[in-house]
C-alpha cells in the first residue's frame, strides 16, 4: 500500500524540480507550452495552484524556442506571402483581403506574428466601421431575413467585424428581433431561475 506524502512535501518537490529546470534553461523556467510538451504538466498545474511558491523562480513568457515544425510553417507562410506580393504589385494583401482570396491561415499567421513579415510591404486594410454602420447593417439583415439571422449567416454575409461588434455590444442591438429568440422562451427562462 502506497503512503501519500503530505501536500507541502509534494509542493516542495515541484519547487525543486522547477529550480532544476530553470538552471538547465539559462536561469529561466521554460514557459507553459514547453512544460506540457516535455512531460511537466503536473508542474504547470502546481504553478497555477500555488503561484506564490514559484514566484522567486524567473519564468520565460511567450512561445518556446522554435520547434522544427514552427520553422517550416513560418517558411511556408513567408513564401506564400512573397508570391502574393509579386502578384499584387509588390504588396501583401490586407488581412481581410487575404481571407477573401482564400488564405485565412496566412491572414491569421500574419496577425499573430507580425514580426516575421516586417520586411514585406503591406496593403492597407479597410477602416473599421462605426457603431451606426454596424447597427444599420444588422437592421438590413433583419429586414432581409425577417429577424436577425444566426451567427453563421452574419459571418457569411458581413464577416467577423459585425459578428464581433454585436457580441461585444449586444445592448445596441436589443431593439432588433433575433432568430430563435421568442418571448415564450424568455418567459420560461425567467420561471426556471
Amino acid at each position: 500500500m502506497k503512503t501519500r506524502l503530505p501536500k507541502s512535501h509534494v509542493l516542495n518537490e515541484y519547487v525543486q524540480s522547477a529550480k532544476c529546470l530553470a538552471e538547465q534553461n539559462d536561469g529561466l523556467l521554460p514557459n507553459v507550452r514547453w512544460l506540457r510538451i516535455n512531460g511537466h504538466a503536473n508542474l504547470d498545474q502546481y504553478m497555477h495552484a500555488h503561484p506564490s511558491a514559484f514566484s522567486h523562480i524567473p519564468q520565460s513568457k511567450g512561445r518556446p524556442p522554435s520547434l522544427g515544425y514552427d520553422v517550416q510553417i513560418r517558411a511556408r507562410h513567408r513564401q506564400t506571402a512573397r508570391l502574393l506580393a509579386q502578384e499584387n504589385g509588390g504588396k501583401v494583401p490586407s488581412l481581410s483581403r487575404l481571407i477573401e482570396m482564400g488564405y485565412p491561415r496566412l491572414s491569421r499567421y500574419i496577425y499573430g506574428h507580425p514580426e516575421f513579415f516586417k520586411r514585406f510591404r503591406r496593403e492597407k486594410g479597410k477602416k473599421n466601421k462605426t457603431a451606426k454602420e454596424h447597427i444599420r447593417n444588422a437592421e438590413k439583415l433583419a429586414r432581409k431575413h425577417g429577424k436577425l439571422p444566426s451567427s453563421g449567416i452574419i459571418l457569411k454575409e458581413h464577416g467577423w467585424a459585425l459578428y464581433v461588434f454585436m457580441r461585444r455590444n449586444s445592448a445596441l442591438f436589443a431593439h432588433i428581433r433575433r432568430k430563435g429568440h421568442t418571448r415564450v422562451r424568455n418567459e420560461n427562462k425567467a420561471r426556471c431561475t
